[in-house]
C-alpha cells in the first residue's frame, strides 16, 4: 500500500507541473528509529573538498532503542562515525564548529569537526523549561558566534556561544491581527479538528491557550545580510532583520491547510508544517532562499533579493520519493567532480527500499546541478 502511494504521489506531482529532481544518493540509515531524523549539516574540507562531511541528527527517545546522537557521513553517504549521545533535534556549522539543540540536557551541544568527524566539546545548559526544538548559527561581521532557538511556545531564544548570555525574544509580537485571525483559523480548521463546533466558542478557547499556538522551527541565518528566516509552522516564512530593532516581514504565507492541499498552478504553493530552511548562495546577496513545504511534500524557492516565490519542487531517489522533509541543507561550494555547484541534503521521513518497505531514516544527496537546470537565474 505504501508504494503504491508514494507512486501516486510521484505521478500528481508530475501532472501538477512541479519539477521532480534526481537525488543521487542516499546516506546510511540512522540506528533507530524509522521517523526520528531531523536536520543536517554541511562541513567543507576547505583543503579537500571532496572529502566533506555531512552531519545528522538522531532523537530516538530511550523507550525507543536510545539511539540518539549525531551521525557523521561521507560524500556518497556512507556513516564514518556515529556518536551516540542525547536527544538532538537541529544541527548547524559555522567553520569547524557544529552545534545542535539538545532536547534530553535542554542545552546546545558543541562540537568540533574535523576530516575524522566529531570531537564533543560541552553542553550550554539552558535557563528553559521547555525542549529546545529548532536551531541554527550565526555569525556576524565580528566574528562572535550567536544561537537562535525558534520554540513550539512561539518564543525565540538567542545565545551568545561564547560567553553563554541569553535572550528571550518574544516572536508572537510580530503578528498584526490579520495574520493572527488567519492562524487562529487555520489551528481550529486542522490542527484542533473541531470544525463543528461553534466557531466562537473556539476562538476564545484559544485564546487563552494563544501562547502554545505559535509553533516555530526551521530557521537559517543570512550572515552576509543580517537576516534570520524563520519557519512559523502554521503560518508562514519571516524575514528577521538583525539589527538593533528586530523587524519582522512575512514574505510566505501559508495559503490553504495541508488537509485541502489542492493548489492551483501559478499560485504560491504553501499549506502549513513549514520545516526546514536553508540559503544557496551565488553571491553576497544573491540565490535562493529553500524551504519545506512539509505537507505538500515539496521544496519551495524564494529569491534571495527580492523574497519573490519562484517556484517548488520535489525529491525522489528511484522509487524512494523524499517525503514529509523535517531538516534540509544546502551549499553552493565546490564539493569536487560530483558536486561542482554544490549539495542539497534532505531528511526523508519516509526512507524505503525499492519493496517499498520503510528502513529507518536517512538523509537523501542532490547534486545542485539539477536545481540550477531549473531556476539559472538566482
Amino acid at each position: 500500500m505504501k508504494k503504491l502511494i508514494l507512486t501516486l504521489f510521484i505521478s500528481s506531482q508530475a501532472l501538477a507541473g512541479i519539477p521532480n529532481l534526481p537525488a543521487i544518493s542516499e546516506t546510511t540509515p540512522i540506528p533507530a528509529g524509522h521517523e526520528e531524523t531531523d536536520d543536517a549539516a554541511i562541513w567543507v574540507n576547505q583543503s579537500s573538498p571532496a572529502k566533506s562531511l555531512v552531519l545528522g541528527v538522531s532523537k530516538t527517545k530511550l523507550i525507543d532503542g536510545g539511539q540518539a546522537g549525531l551521525g557523521v557521513y561521507d560524500l556518497a553517504g556512507k556513516q564514518i562515525q556515529y556518536f551516540q549521545y542525547d536527544r538532538l533535534n537541529n544541527v548547524d556549522i559555522r567553520g569547524n564548529i557544529a552545534a545542535a539543540s539538545n532536547r534530553d540536557k535542554k542545552s546546545i551541544t558543541l562540537f568540533s569537526v574535523h576530516a575524522k568527524g566529531v570531537t564533543y566539546l560541552r553542553d550550554i545548559k539552558l535557563p528553559i523549561t521547555e525542549e529546545p526544538y529548532g536551531f541554527c548559527l550565526q555569525e556576524n561581521n565580528a566574528g562572535k558566534l550567536y544561537g537562535w532557538l525558534p520554540m513550539k511556545s512561539g518564543l525565540l531564544y538567542k545565545v551568545d556561544i561564547a560567553n553563554n548570555n541569553f535572550k528571550v525574544i518574544d516572536t508572537r509580537s510580530f503578528l498584526t491581527p490579520e495574520q493572527d485571525a488567519h492562524l487562529i483559523s487555520l489551528i481550529i480548521d486542522d490542527v484542533m479538528f473541531e470544525k463543528d463546533l461553534p466557531k466562537d466558542e473556539m476562538r476564545a478557547e484559544l485564546k487563552e491557550e494563544i501562547s502554545d499556538r505559535f509553533q516555530l522551527e526551521g530557521c537559517v541565518s543570512d550572515d552576509e545580510n543580517n537576516f534570520l528566516y524563520l519557519g512559523m509552522e502554521n503560518l508562514g516564512v519571516w524575514k528577521v532583520s538583525l539589527k538593533e530593532k528586530l523587524e519582522a516581514k512575512l514574505i510566505f504565507k501559508v495559503q490553504k491547510s495541508k488537509s485541502d492541499p489542492e493548489l492551483n498552478d501559478g499560485v504560491t504553493r504553501v499549506t502549513n508544517d513549514i520545516e526546514g530552511i536553508t540559503i544557496y548562495k551565488t553571491g553576497k546577496k544573491k540565490g535562493a532562499i529553500i524551504v519545506s513545504v512539509q505537507g505538500l511534500n515539496e521544496y519551495a524557492v524564494l529569491d534571495r533579493q527580492s523574497d519573490k516565490y519562484l517556484g517548488s519542487f520535489t525529491v525522489n531517489l528511484g522509487k524512494d520519493a523524499v517525503t514529509e522533509t523535517d531538516g534540509l541543507t544546502v551549499t553552493s561550494q565546490y564539493l569536487g567532480p560530483n558536486f561542482p555547484d554544490g549539495l542539497a541534503v534532505f531528511h526523508d521521513h519516509h526512507n524505503t527500499n525499492d519493496q517499498g518497505v520503510i528502513l529507518n531514516g536517512n538523509y537523501k544527496y542532490m547534486d545542485m546541478r539539477h536545481f540550477l537546470r531549473h531556476w539559472p537565474q538566482i
